[in-house]
């Protein structure tokens, strides 16, 4: 097998995976355990994912951070840093991505 078969096989793999996804939160599951699959682990095993609602009350992913440290992606993942203008900012913009996609 070529390496571009080899692509190919991953991302239909991949594309499958996320229409079996439900929610927002489960593809971003999905993807971490793949990233640790690939030992993406070893190099950034701190991850962390910051949270906002949106207009309807449910909690959407808006950030997520791997780091080396600990201390590093609590930080960038906490209110002081992720403010709740900035969450906003970035829940607007997946919106924004969402309806192009669609």
């Amino acid at each position: 097998m070529n390496e571009d078969d080899l692509i190919e096989v991953v991302e239909n793999l991949v594309r499958q995976v996320s229409f079996m996804c439900e929610t927002k939160q489960d593809v971003l599951k999905f993807w971490i355990h793949f990233g640790r699959l690939l030992g993406l682990d070893h190099s950034l095993p701190h991850v962390r994912v910051a949270m906002t609602e949106d207009k309807k009350g449910n909690l959407q992913p808006v950030v997520l951070v791997a780091t080396p440290s600990p201390e590093l992606s609590e930080y960038l993942t906490s209110t002081h840093t992720i403010t709740e203008k900035i969450a906003d900012i970035c829940l607007e913009e997946i919106e924004n991505i969402n309806r192009k996609a669609h």
